[in-house]
């Protein structure tokens, strides 16, 4: 079986981990064609499109936009695609 990895930022650093060892407060960088590890907050995003059929059996890739974060959560550095894990 695959291992699923994850780019994430984590104590100010960028490091790829299993998937697996994703904690709540981790920053996932993702790029285009990358499966999602985790159930994560969009922070920032253009033209997002996830494909959901394994979950939902959509047909079609479903758009999806930032939201709110969790009150408390640090400034985010710009320049880059940032994605918070959701609450467990």
């Amino acid at each position: 079986m695959l291992v699923q990895h994850a780019v994430v930022v984590r104590d100010g650093e960028r490091r790829e981990i299993d998937a697996a060892a994703l904690v709540r407060g981790d920053l996932v960088l993702l790029d285009m064609g990358e499966r999602v590890p985790a159930d994560i907050y969009i922070v920032e995003a253009t033209s997002l499109q996830v494909d959901e059929a394994p979950l939902t059996g959509e047909s079609s890739p479903v758009d999806k936009t930032p939201g709110s974060l969790p009150v408390g959560t640090p400034p985010l550095p710009s320049g880059e695609t940032w994605r918070l894990p959701a609450r467990r």
